[in-house]
């Protein structure tokens, strides 16, 4: 759990921490959070930092963005054709299949 998000905690990190810490620091806590929480909220959009926030990209970039998340540039040619072919019918992008 602690080497996952949100704390993302190497190995050494959690080698070094009591059983008492990381139940009463890290886990109630956010158990406590997550009875708080409303499960249907949504967090909102950061059009700040949203890479489509201009539209789709050129193709080129799109594919050389997204290589990095294990397709290949295939499989990325075509999601940014079905893409583009959302946005020129002016429905929202549906995105990855």
């Amino acid at each position: 759990m602690l080497a996952q998000e949100p704390w993302c905690f190497p190995p050494a990190i959690i080698a070094g921490l009591t059983d008492f810490q990381i139940e009463h620091v890290y886990v109630r806590p956010a158990v406590e959070r997550a009875k708080r929480s409303d499960p249907n909220a949504m967090p909102e959009h950061d059009d700040e930092h949203d890479p489509f926030r201009h539209g789709i990209p050129p193709v080129e970039q799109f594919i050389t963005m997204m290589l990095p998340t294990g397709h290949d540039a295939k499989y990325w040619g075509e999601v940014w054709t079905r893409l583009k072919a959302e946005e020129a019918e002016a429905k929202p992008p549906t995105g990855l299949p």
